[in-house]
């Protein structure tokens, strides 16, 4: 566990950008050693990460955290008898993934399943999952360890690490989540504390908005990211394609998220779930974003309140994709998460 090691290593990729960063836990606290950031050009370059892992020089006795992308990996909702899930708990997860593979239709084989919430309802549980095939984790952390990593002592899935930025302790416990990246959009539903439902969208991202945004600017995508993060760009800009792209969208998720979620109480949404919190890697992204769903007035449920999730990040901490992963095995393990800690 990251605790009993001094120093905590994260790597982190989208289309646009590879993040590196390197921490030291002292007393409790995270302190940035090293950061580095490579642009991508290619899928399939090492170069980036190579650049980044010599930039933050990873030891071998490091706690390492890779991330795996969101395209390889999927949610799902699974149904089972309590008691059989009662069954499963401490043992082995041969049982649990043999269920989920009966479900799904796939060889038990062939994914690992991490549980992200169990949801009990009578005598059926739901638990919402995290799949992603072995062979997907293997490639990936050969990859890593080919560019100079030292071997990841947890993998953890792109949109669950923005939930480590969020101080829950000044967050409500009854929640919309909607983390808005480079290359996903993904929606969290929680309804007192316990995770209910996730939707994620491929087709709704962040590059896309700043390909609209580099064809504005006459740049690409790299110079328009820079502008939003650097707080140099109109924001009227900025909001004239976020309105644009993702209201309509989003709205259409929350819907969904919604009626795909029995557990929820009977009763008016607002009054079950009062605020939807909006995560981004640049809070000037955060921002817009709120300003863009306001006033389009698109947000399905309108008595619930729209804001910028309260975060334990600050200003003065580099605005880096690889930063959640390292509170996510720093501060957060120390202060815990509503969210599981293990990988």
């Amino acid at each position: 566990m990251a605790l009993f090691r001094q120093f905590v290593v994260a790597v982190t990729q989208n289309s646009l950008v590879v993040s590196g960063i390197r921490g030291e836990i002292k007393k409790k606290r995270l302190f940035t050693v090293a950061h580095a950031e490579s642009k991508r050009e290619n899928p399939e370059d090492q170069h980036p990460f190579i650049e980044v892992c010599s930039s933050i020089r990873p030891d071998p006795e490091d706690y390492v955290i890779g991330e795996l992308p969101a395209e390889e990996i999927v949610f799902r909702r699974i149904t089972m008898p309590r008691l059989v899930f009662e069954s499963t708990v401490g043992k082995e997860k041969g049982a649990l993934k043999l269920h989920i593979a009966t479900e799904i239709g796939i060889d038990p084989s062939s994914f690992t399943a991490q549980v992200l919430s169990v949801i009990p309802s009578g005598d059926v549980n739901s638990i919402v999952v995290v799949i992603a095939k072995v062979t997907t984790i293997a490639n990936h952390v050969s990859f890593l360890t080919s560019a100079g990593f030292p071997e990841p002592d947890v993998l953890e899935v792109a949109p669950i690490k923005w939930l480590h930025t969020v101080d829950w302790a000044s967050a409500s416990p009854s929640c919309f989540v909607m983390v808005l990246d480079i290359d996903y959009t993904a929606l969290f539903l929680f309804h007192d504390t316990k995770l209910l439902n996730v939707y994620v969208s491929l087709e709704d991202n962040l590059a896309n908005a700043l390909g609209a945004l580099a064809d504005v600017l006459g740049t690409d995508e790299w110079t328009a990211l820079e502008e939003i993060r650097s707080g140099k760009l109109d924001p009227s800009v900025i909001q004239d394609v976020f309105s644009g792209m993702f209201p309509y969208n989003l709205a259409r998720h929350v819907s969904y998220l919604v009626g795909s979620t029995p557990e929820l109480p009977s009763g008016r949404v607002s009054d079950l779930i009062p605020v939807a919190y909006v995560v981004s890697p640049s809070p000037n992204c955060s921002n817009v974003l709120v300003e863009a769903l306001k006033i389009t007035e698109s947000f399905p449920f309108p008595d619930v309140s729209i804001e910028v999730a309260p975060s334990v990040l600050q200003r003065t901490k580099p605005d880096m994709g690889a930063l959640p992963l390292v509170l996510r095995g720093g501060e957060d393990l120390v202060k815990g998460q509503l969210v599981p800690a293990q990988g």
